[in-house]
């Protein structure tokens, strides 16, 4: 659902009336919120509550959210005219074609970072799930 939420905002003529509607702007935003905090609570644990896929199931999940996007990204970024005809320059001079390969570039890399962190912490308690726990024995400072 937040893939399909995410890849929604972004067809043109969803995107373009969020730029003429600030109520279709806030409703956007609340989806992201909403579908953000259900996705992620697949991944992440927060007390009360905790998901129900196990370690290897979680970086799966989080790889295949992560490679949706980046298609979306890949899309912007080739993209020889642009996506958002009601897209115009903003303050800074650059064309829209230009913000658009920017945006594609945010999204393939620090948008890729909280992803790549859960992918390899699930990985790596899925490897370790195997290996036997060491007791750590607590060490008592000399008493002076």
């Amino acid at each position: 659902m937040f893939n399909a939420d995410v890849g929604l905002w972004h067809v043109p003529y969803f995107y373009d009336l969020t730029l003429r509607s600030a109520a279709v702007h806030f409703v956007e935003h609340a989806s992201f919120l909403v579908f953000g905090v259900l996705f992620w609570a697949q991944v992440i644990d927060s007390p009360p509550v905790h998901a129900r896929l196990q370690p290897f199931a979680r970086a799966i999940y989080a790889t295949a959210a992560s490679a949706t996007t980046w298609v979306l990204a890949l899309v912007l970024a080739l993209a020889t005219t642009p996506i958002y005809p009601a897209q115009h320059p903003g303050h800074s001079g650059i064309s829209a074609l230009a913000d658009q390969q920017i945006a594609a570039g945010v999204m393939i890399g620090p948008g890729s970072v909280p992803y790549a962190i859960v992918v390899f912490y699930w990985l790596y308690v899925w490897l370790g799930a195997d290996e036997p726990r060491k007791r750590r024995r607590l060490r008592h400072a000399p008493v002076s």
